[in-house]
């Protein structure tokens, strides 16, 4: 039956392109990402940002228990839309868990991220670093609550190297947890906090933050509305 008699050249030809095929299946299962739901709404929050480049967004991030919540409360006169859940039980949006369906405060004219702690087992650092859509906000205020970790000093790098010379720009520093600390506490915290930030080479502002006093908060506002009157005005 001739038909059966397959030439040896055919059959080394089609064994060659079978293995090809099954190599590449083979390299596309290897190289499948599994993003975690933290990430995969890094990168969701990354589109909603770049597709609304009419809107004024700033976005406030540091670890968790720092008073970002509270701060962005006091900013906004706790008048923001939603209200952020202030506490120690923050990352109370559940980044981690399912889909956010809802990433924004709103006040005024400005639509706040007031993002999950970083530097913990359920928001790691690294996800931050590869996922977070940094340069998608207007304005970003890294907020430290003691002692400066490794973890803040990755972001800031990260920032560093996704602003360049526009860092000054783009980002404040802010000391939370501010309430009894004296004028020379604050001088050598300042002077900590330059060298592991530049302060005065990157000519970035620090903020000294006391949310149950409300020290402060009327001037990181200010920085913000400045930051917005200059994005109008070109």
């Amino acid at each position: 039956m001739w038909w059966l008699a397959i030439p040896p050249a055919v059959a080394v030809g089609a064994y060659v392109v079978k293995k090809i095929f099954e190599d590449e299946e083979e390299n596309y299962t290897h190289t499948t990402v599994n993003y975690t739901h933290l990430e995969s709404n890094f990168q969701k929050l990354e589109k909603i940002l770049f597709n609304n480049s009419g809107i004024k967004k700033i976005a406030i991030i540091g670890q968790p228990g720092a008073g970002k919540s509270a701060m962005l409360s006091g900013m906004t006169d706790n008048q923001c839309i939603p209200r952020p859940v202030i506490g120690q039980k923050t990352d109370a949006t559940f980044w981690h868990i399912r889909p956010v369906s809802n990433f924004f405060n709103s006040y005024q004219n400005f639509k706040f991220v007031d993002a999950p702690g970083y530097d913990t087992y359920l928001h790691p650092v690294g996800s931050y670093l590869k996922y977070f859509p940094f340069t998608g906000f207007d304005f970003i205020l890294l907020v430290i609550k003691d002692k400066i970790h490794a973890s803040d000093e990755e972001i800031f790098s990260k920032l560093k190297q996704s602003f360049g010379s526009s860092i000054s720009k783009k980002i404040a520093i802010v000391r939370s947890f501010s309430d009894h600390l004296s004028d020379e506490d604050k001088l050598l915290i300042k002077n900590d906090f330059d060298k592991k930030f530049e302060l005065a080479d990157k000519n970035i502002k620090l903020f000294f933050l006391s949310n149950r006093y409300k020290y402060g908060i009327n001037e990181i506002k200010s920085e913000i509305q400045f930051r917005n009157y200059n994005k109008k005005g070109g």
